[in-house]
């Protein structure tokens, strides 16, 4: 059994970057969705409650797999998207469009991503995606690429700011589609695998997750995690140790990596 309506990152605002997460099982669609670049209700200034156009954002190098609802675009409220890029993800999935589009975005790139359906499920746009099979296979807490993979060595894009995988190992020459470069380095036995969280990552990437979440602000990073509906367990240790910005109703909010630059808020955002 999974956790009803279990959502991954929704996102408002300015120049985030999502890299090198696992999204896994996730339940929840709309606001709950594995990931949701929403609409706004206002667009580049306003109320700390009120919901931020979203402006520039980057999403790279993620693998989406059996989640209710994948990449969504624009669920809600009426300003949609700006000058944003969803490129080198790998998204599996069995039920409604893996990558959509709700509201039409304004100058959305897609570029590099594979996506892979079964049952129901349709791609949901028209172009930036390969329909292949990406050979995914379950290996412990997360689904890698197999040998053989049409994903291996096919990332389309050089982003400045995606030094290192999931793993932590370095991406060189050209990368794997998603978030995992390559092998695991503890494949060969020569050291274990670490789990990346806010007290073992120096710039505060996200370990294990699985609640309802949301980026805020100028720029943070959501990047190095993993989230997956579990049974049982609602909020990993990686998670109780970020700053939570506010709790309702069963969800809770926390910035992905927040900018040094950028001082911590003292007025909590409404959910909804």
């Amino acid at each position: 059994m999974v956790t009803t309506a279990t959502g991954g990152v929704r996102v408002y605002g300015q120049d985030h970057r999502i890299y090198n997460n696992h999204f896994e099982g996730l339940t929840g669609t709309g606001y709950d969705a594995a990931l949701q670049l929403d609409g706004g209700d206002v667009d580049t200034s306003g109320a700390l409650s009120a919901h931020w156009r979203v402006y520039r954002i980057t999403v790279v190098h993620n693998t989406f797999v059996n989640n209710a609802s994948n990449i969504e675009i624009g669920a809600n409220y009426t300003l949609a998207p700006v000058d944003s890029m969803v490129a080198d993800n790998l998204v599996v999935g069995g039920q409604g469009k893996l990558f959509n589009e709700l509201r039409t975005p304004v100058n959305m790139t897609y570029a590099g991503n594979i996506g892979w359906v079964t049952g129901s499920a349709s791609v949901g746009v028209p172009e930036g995606v390969r329909v292949v099979d990406p050979l995914l296979s379950a290996q412990g807490e997360v689904y890698r690429i197999a040998p053989g993979s049409p994903a291996a060595d096919t990332a389309t894009g050089a982003y400045a700011f995606v030094t290192e995988d999931m793993d932590g190992q370095p991406r060189s020459g050209v990368p794997d589609v998603g978030p995992m470069n390559g092998p695991p380095p503890w494949s060969s036995g020569h050291r274990s695998p670490r789990r990346m969280s806010a007290s073992t990552r120096s710039d505060n990437r996200i370990g294990i997750w699985s609640a309802a979440t949301r980026a805020l602000g100028g720029g943070p990073d959501c990047a190095g995690g993993s989230a997956r509906a579990r049974p049982g367990r609602r909020h990993p240790p990686a998670i109780e140790r970020r700053r939570v910005l506010r709790h309702a109703a069963g969800r809770h909010v926390w910035r992905c990596s927040p900018s040094p630059s950028m001082p911590a808020r003292t007025t909590s955002p409404s959910l909804r």
